[in-house]
């Protein structure tokens, strides 16, 4: 054994030594890089990297880095970075239906994770504000399927609790509706609608539709202060 070791350069045999290691060890090494959204299927993504390669790359089906109670929309297009783990994620997103083992090493392209990543030319916004703003509106929900919701879109905004309580603010005019009360207020008009009465003011107008009671007593059945010498008079002359 000790000729051995004396007829066996240390210098390079060390060198060799470190170098597999290197590689065992870069082997085991999850991978990132910087990659791209093809297509989007539900909350799972199918990415290309963005990197140039002497060997044609596959495309990626993983899931995104994301809570289920905070979904941002992204579309084909969006620009990210798939971050790679030691064991596979696809039985975690239901995309495999083998558990990984803890001893899965092989580095595979299997376990990565898409997150978004900004970009410079991006619209400026106010800093110090929260920034929430989506492709087709915003939603927020108090949970999934959830009946208290407030909703965004590009015409109108709408607080909503159930169906019949909602207050929705469109163009020129807020409608407010709880159960069979609705106020709608626009630029010259505010009507308000319960049951089958209605008063509508607008402009120098008022319209009444139902029963008027004034003090208590029927519109159509009054009596005067003056005129008449205060004695009853009969209803309105329609």
């Amino acid at each position: 054994m000790t000729d051995l070791f004396r007829k066996i350069p240390q210098s390079p045999s060390l060198s060799r030594s470190s170098k597999a290691v290197t590689r065992r060890v870069a082997d085991r090494t999850p991978r990132t890089f910087p990659a791209s959204i093809v297509s989007i299927e539900g909350r799972i993504v199918t990415v290309q990297i963005e990197a140039n390669s002497d060997i044609p790359l596959p495309l990626l089906t993983i899931p995104l880095m994301e809570s289920e109670y905070v979904r941002t929309p992204l579309q084909p297009g969006c620009k990210g970075v798939i971050i790679g783990t030691h064991a596979s994620t696809a039985f975690l997103a239901g995309l495999d239906s083998r558990r990984p083992d803890i001893n899965d090493r092989k580095n595979t392209l299997t376990g990565c994770v898409f997150i978004p990543i900004s970009e410079k030319d991006w619209a400026q916004l106010d800093g110090k504000r929260l920034n929430l703003y989506g492709i087709d509106g915003v939603e927020i929900t108090d949970r999934l399927k959830g009946s208290t919701r407030v909703e965004l879109t590009k015409d109108k905004a709408t607080i909503s609790q159930g169906e019949m309580t909602k207050a929705v603010l469109s163009g020129d005019s807020i409608t407010l509706t709880q159960r069979l009360t609705k106020a709608v207020l626009s630029q010259n008009t505010v009507t308000l609608t319960t049951g089958g009465a209605t008063i509508t003011l607008a402009g120098d107008n008022v319209n009444i539709v139902g029963k008027l009671t004034i003090n208590g007593k029927a519109y159509k059945d009054h009596t005067h202060t003056n005129g008449n010498q205060g004695s009853p008079t009969g209803g309105v002359i329609e």
